[in-house]
């Protein structure tokens, strides 16, 4: 009798690999280009400015992966499965002493998600544990000066275990954190506005708003990755057992030798 189910596997796992490679766009997950640029993808002078990074200085912005019930306006399937992430983008200039047209290396800047810490501060939110690190480009050519918006760089990801949750579930919040070990120094643009849900941190603080603008894109998991609910034990449950064990312990002392 012949054995199907094997090659039959296979196949359906390479198709879904196929299809997760294959994926023609990503979604915007979160962004705040929106300073930036007009519904055109044309420069705007809204409120804006920019600041430098140091060796051994970082910077993070939050951001939020929607569900239905958070922001109505985007596709419920945007990230109902649970997102992989695609990539960053980020405006970012040369150092104040570079020539903003001459091809320059990122070696030694970092850009990772991090979760979102569970304990509060002054604003409230600030980066808990380290997710996941994008991969920096070797080599940049800034084509935006200081008093512009910059040039956008991009950050890729390498893909993800599909047989393990998400990395961007939906309903949650992130950060995406920024360091430099680099000697020389070279900075980036926030919008410099308080909107409501917007926070960033920092190595010496944290505020409302975004430090850098910024965009987050990512796919919709073909299959479902949301990751496990941790449901707490109720504390009835803990009595049971704790008097259970004193029932045993008892019986212990009392059985003859």
């Amino acid at each position: 009798m012949l054995k199907l189910k094997s090659p039959i596997t296979k196949l359906s796992s390479a198709i879904a690999l196929a299809l997760f490679a294959g994926a023609s766009s990503a979604d915007t997950i979160y962004s705040t280009k929106h300073y930036l640029l007009d519904q055109n993808d044309a420069y705007t002078n809204v409120a804006n400015g920019y600041d430098t990074i140091q060796k051994g200085d970082w910077f993070a912005g939050y951001f939020y992966v929607p569900n239905a019930q958070s922001d109505p306006a985007k596709p419920q399937s945007l990230c109902q499965n649970g997102c992989d992430i695609t990539g960053a983008t980020l405006y970012l200039i040369g150092g104040r002493n570079d020539d903003p047209l001459e091809p320059s290396s990122l070696a030694g800047v970092t850009l990772e998600v991090f979760s979102n810490s569970t304990s509060e501060n002054t604003w409230g939110k600030y980066p808990g544990a380290p997710l996941f690190t994008l991969n920096t480009p070797e080599e940049v050519k800034f084509d935006g000066t200081q008093g512009g918006p910059g040039t956008l760089i991009s950050f890729t990801a390498d893909p993800q275990d599909q047989s393990a949750p998400a990395l961007l579930q939906p309903g949650t919040g992130y950060w995406l954190k920024l360091t430099s070990e680099r000697v020389s120094e070279f900075g980036w643009y926030y919008n410099g506005l308080n909107k409501p849900g917007e926070y960033w941190a920092g190595v010496f603080g944290s505020g409302h708003g975004s430090p850098y603008i910024f965009e987050v894109t990512g796919t919709n998991s073909l299959t479902p990755r949301l990751a496990p609910s941790l449901v707490p034990i109720p504390g009835a449950a803990w009595m049971m057992g704790s008097a259970l064990i004193g029932l045993l312990s008892i019986g212990r002392r009392k059985r003859p030798n």
